[in-house]
C-alpha cells in the first residue's frame, strides 16, 4: 500500500497511480471509493476495480456487509490475474499527469514487454471528461510489426494494426463517462 489518502476517490487514485508507476513499480491501492480514508467501501464497479488494478490488488471491504458486490469482486480479481504478469514490464504513461480535481480528462498507461511483443493498455474516461474518444500514442512498439489490440470486455472488435500506426495515434472510445477499459496488445507472429 502507498497511502490511506487515495482510498477516497478514483480520481485521486488515478492521479497517484500515474505518478507512482513511473518510480515505484511495486505498490497497490485499496479498491472502492469512500468518504473518508479509513472507511470500508460497500460498493464496487469495474471503473473502481480497474482504477485499483495495480501490481498489488488490495480488496478492502467490510465483507460481512450485505451489499458487498461479490460478483464484481470475483470478476475484478480474475481480470487482475490475467493482467498482473505485465505489471513488471516497461511502463509508459499515455496521458499527461493531472491532479485529483481534473476529472475532465482521460488517464491512460500501458505496460509492454518488447521481448514478448505483448502488453496491456489501461484507459480511463473520468466522470467529467466530455469526449467519448481519446487518441493515444502507444509507445515502445516495433513500427514494422503488426499488433492485435483486443478489448477485454469484447465490446470493440479486435484490430490488427501496425506498430507505426499505433505510435502515431489510435482512437480509443468509451461511450460513457466514468468508465474504463483494458486492452491486450500482442505482436502478430
Amino acid at each position: 500500500m502507498r497511502s490511506d489518502a487515495d482510498r477516497t476517490t478514483i480520481a485521486l487514485r488515478l492521479s497517484m497511480s500515474s505518478a507512482f508507476l513511473r518510480w515505484v513499480p511495486f505498490h497497490g491501492a485499496s479498491n472502492g471509493e469512500t468518504a473518508y480514508e479509513l472507511d470500508s467501501p460497500h460498493h464496487l464497479d469495474m471503473y473502481e476495480a480497474r482504477g485499483s488494478c495495480l501490481p498489488v490488488f488490495h480488496c478492502h471491504f467490510a465483507f460481512q456487509h450485505p451489499d458487498v458486490p461479490y460478483d464484481t469482486i470475483h470478476g475484478a480479481i480474475a481480470e487482475w490475474e490475467r493482467i498482473s504478469p505485465w505489471f513488471d514490464k516497461d511502463f509508459y504513461p499515455l496521458t499527461d499527469w493531472h491532479d485529483k480535481t481534473q476529472t475532465d480528462r482521460w488517464t491512460a498507461w500501458m505496460f509492454f514487454d518488447p521481448e514478448e511483443g505483448g502488453g496491456i493498455v489501461q484507459v480511463f474516461r473520468q466522470e467529467a471528461a466530455p469526449n467519448a474518444v481519446q487518441v493515444l500514442r502507444l509507445r515502445g512498439l516495433d513500427p514494422a510489426k503488426t499488433y492485435r489490440l483486443t478489448d477485454f470486455d469484447g465490446l470493440r472488435p479486435e484490430a490488427a494494426v501496425s506498430g507505426a500506426r499505433l505510435m502515431e495515434g489510435w482512437a480509443f472510445t468509451l461511450e460513457q463517462s466514468r468508465s474504463a477499459a483494458v486492452f491486450m496488445l500482442q505482436q502478430n507472429s
